[in-house]
């Protein structure tokens, strides 16, 4: 039987933001993709911060069938936003 394939850590951050509670879901996932199919079941209406190993990747969101990937961070606010994802 063949190894199982290496699965990394992902997370995604949401923020209080009228459609539901801020809060953080941590999952592994066997490659990017994997987590961009977690996030589309957990995103409906929202937005969200999608991390690997607590680097973030992307923000996401998902509407009615409808995807939007858009950058993780204006390079302004990296530094601030990795500090606040590492005091959670």
């Amino acid at each position: 039987m063949p190894d199982a394939s290496p699965r990394t850590s992902y997370s995604l951050q949401f923020e209080d933001d009228g459609v539901g509670l801020a809060k953080r879901m941590e999952f592994e996932a066997a490659s990017a993709s994997v987590a961009l199919e977690i996030a589309e079941r957990e995103c409906d209406g929202r937005w969200a911060l999608l991390a690997c190993d607590g680097q973030p990747v992307c923000r996401v969101g998902h509407n009615g069938g409808t995807w939007t990937i858009a950058p993780a961070l204006p390079p302004t606010c990296r530094e601030e936003t990795q500090s606040l994802i590492k005091s959670r």
